[in-house]
């Protein structure tokens, strides 16, 4: 599977490495390029620098063919942006937001 995860923090990264080991094609998006060296130096994958809210880093990370997207940045609302860029302008058919305030849960 083709699979995004945007955020490369503690659980971004922690995410992406294991989709890694279970033989998916993962793509990091973060806005911060020193954030992917918690990837560490083998991590098979790909990165994108850039928003997870805009469109056209989505598109460079692949959103138009991805199976599915993992928003896990540390922000309740760019998590929610992200998940509705991809449902609703991507059509990705499976999406989910890591959400600290679960009152978030059904803005999506």
């Amino acid at each position: 599977m083709k699979i995004i995860v945007a955020g490369c923090g503690r659980v971004g990264s922690g995410l992406a490495r294991a989709l890694s080991l279970r033989h998916h094609a993962v793509t990091v998006v973060d806005v911060d390029p020193d954030a992917f060296q918690r990837l560490g130096k083998h991590f098979p994958g790909r990165t994108v620098t850039g928003s997870a809210v805009d469109r056209e880093t989505l598109a460079s990370a692949g959103a138009e063919r991805a199976d599915g997207v993992a928003a896990a940045t540390g922000s309740d609302e760019v998590n929610v942006a992200c998940a509705r860029i991809a449902l609703h302008t991507f059509h990705v058919p499976r999406v989910v937001a890591r959400l600290h305030d679960p009152r978030r849960e059904r803005s999506t």
